[in-house]
């Protein structure tokens, strides 16, 4: 049981960037480290509590507390039930069950969707009881489901349960690879790579035994899938360089991932390689100019669920360092408009950056890592020689991952509407989003700082201009929690944001996630006026996305920057 603790707390730091996830490094993410059930809620249906023990304890991740069922007059068997609500639906293949002294005489499991219609996944009745706490290992293939109901009828009083944990599988297992450039070394097949034996693998073949050679394969995940990390587990670090791009159509396709080996070596190597929420059936993997001959063992496809925030998690990432040639405003305060830009990877921009997009927008300005205003234009960023890919506005962000690409968002066409709307104004911009995050990670105190540096950096920014808008895209973390606990917490957000500001009455603006996603979530964006004061939406018609599923393209984010002006010049 210590080594679940262990787990569970490398799995919160991976998840809020505590641990390095630098390729080369090893970090596998194992189906058998991924819970599921982490701090999720669980319900008591029949059964009762005894005394201090408590319902919470069975996903706290303790394996000293538990939840123990209770009846008056303390019966020889009673019947227990409860259900677990992971958040939304999600994949796994696996439920372990710590149980108090064996007192189960039966257990079964059923699945649902809507806490309504249930389906059967596993039922055992088993012929001992004792004095011993007991481990019950479920393997139950994969599954989807967002509920668990766990039921011992006629359990032993009183039955009692320490820790219940479920596992995510590993998507890419026994899906279909295609090896699309360099070959195939013998009985090295392509099936090895999702096969889940680590022994066998995949190797690169070619006549002359050339010193390099490229190596492309291409995962079909059957469907489309969510998914968040990829782990691949690589012979003898023949790879120099590591591309991964995702596709729904094997025709369109988008890179989410590249990185450059500083160095080879003759151990294997398992590459952790986190990416955004991402939906796509296909992902390419591309090794060009390999060592000969390149080899994988594995490649491992996960959609690991972030647990609830760690009060040490901190997902600050720099706080200077970055910028620019500086600019000297030469606006007054009143007349020199500032607007913060905050949320997850949509508001960070993951479209690639185009050539309309690259000159410098006219009275605008963009406050940079020094805290000091740069041109309002795309760029690279001063001292960080490994993103080569031109950045968009977000590039300044102090708590953005540092493996991450800033692309194109909304910011710069919001500038433009702007300022071609007011001659007499000039417009400052403040963008700091971190992609993957949940509102709960956003909220003042919660540990990760995303909170306390938009506050921070917009304070700087202050101390020469005014707050005249608070931009929030932010949602595909949290498309569960539409007609639960989102609104409060917005309301909370927004109002600590205000207050912290000294801008009591300073305009907020959310927008809708993509079409495709949660229509539930959408429809809550639309009713935020009638939550928050001072607040407005805007609206994702005509949007598509880049081909991940999540993340709006490049003129779906000039579309929603306008929407986002025209909402602020309307007031």
């Amino acid at each position: 049981m210590v080594r679940k603790v262990v787990l569970a707390a490398l799995i919160a730091m991976l998840c809020l960037g505590m641990l390095p996830l630098a390729p080369g490094l090893s970090g596998k993410v194992q189906a058998a480290g991924i819970n599921l059930a982490l701090g999720k809620s669980v319900t008591i249906n029949q059964g009762g509590t005894l005394g201090s023990t408590f319902a919470s304890a069975i996903t706290d991740g303790d394996a000293a507390t538990m939840w123990r069922s209770y009846e008056a007059g303390t019966p020889a068997t009673l019947t227990a039930q409860l259900t677990l609500d992971l958040g939304s639906v999600q994949s796994f293949n696996k439920i372990v069950l710590t149980e108090y002294k064996q007192k189960a005489v039966q257990l079964t499991v059923d699945l649902s969707n809507d806490n309504t219609q249930w389906t059967q996944a596993y039922t055992n009745t088993f012929t001992a009881t004792g004095t011993t706490n007991r481990v019950i290992d479920m393997q139950l293939g994969n599954q989807s489901a967002r509920y668990i109901r766990i039921t011992a009828p006629i359990a032993v009083y009183a039955f009692g349960i320490y820790e219940l944990e479920v596992y995510g599988g590993n998507l890419a297992l026994g899906q279909t690879v295609t090896i699309n450039e360099g070959g195939t070394f013998s009985s090295n097949v392509a099936a090895n790579i999702t096969d889940g034996d680590s022994a066998t693998m995949w190797r690169a073949y070619a006549e002359g035994t050339p010193a390099t050679l490229s190596a492309q394969v291409t995962l079909d995940l059957g469907s489309q899938q969510l998914f968040n990390t990829i782990v691949l587990t690589e012979y003898k670090q023949k790879a120099v360089q590591l591309i991964v791009n995702i596709s729904d159509n094997q025709v369109d396709w988008n890179q989410v991932y590249t990185h450059t080996f500083t160095n080879t070596g003759t151990t294997n190597r398992e590459t952790t390689i986190p990416v955004d929420n991402l939906t796509a059936r296909y992902i390419r993997i591309t090794a060009p100019n390999a060592l000969y001959a390149f080899g994988l063992y594995e490649m491992e496809v996960y959609n690991a669920v972030s647990p609830p925030s760690n009060p040490n998690g901190s997902m600050i990432v720099h706080t200077g360092l970055y910028g620019g040639a500086a600019q000297t405003v030469t606006a007054a305060k009143a007349d020199f408009h500032l607007y913060l830009f905050i949320g997850q990877s949509n508001m960070s921009g993951r479209a690639p950056v185009e050539s309309q997009d690259l000159p410098a927008i006219s009275r605008a300005y963009l406050f940079n890592g020094l805290n000091q205003w740069e041109e309002a234009k795309p760029g690279l960023v001063t001292n960080r020689p490994s993103l080569t890919a031109t950045q968009g506005f977000n590039r300044y962000s102090s708590v953005e991952d540092s493996t991450k690409v800033n692309g194109l968002n909304v910011a710069s066409s919001f500038a433009k509407a702007i300022t071609l709307s007011n001659p007499q104004i000039t417009v400052g911009l403040i963008s700091n989003a971190r992609g993957g995050t949940s509102i709960a990670e956003w909220q003042k105190g919660a540990g990760t700082g995303l909170y306390e540096e938009a506050v921070r950096r917009t304070k700087e920014a202050m101390k020469t201009g005014t707050l005249k808008g608070i931009i929030w895209h932010q949602g595909e973390s949290d498309q569960s929690k539409a007609n639960t606990t989102y609104m409060s917490s917005l309301q909370q957000l927004v109002g600590d944001l205000r207050a912290d500001l000294s801008s009591p009455t300073v305009p907020f603006v959310a927008g809708q996630l993509l079409p495709t996603k949660s229509a539930d979530f959408n429809q809550m964006i639309t009713t935020i006026p009638q939550f928050i004061a001072n607040s407005y939406w805007v609206a994702n018609t005509d949007t598509v996305s880049i081909g991940d599923g999540s993340h709006f393209n490049a003129a779906s984010q000039r579309l929603l920057g306008q929407r986002y002006a025209e909402e602020i010049l309307n007031q």
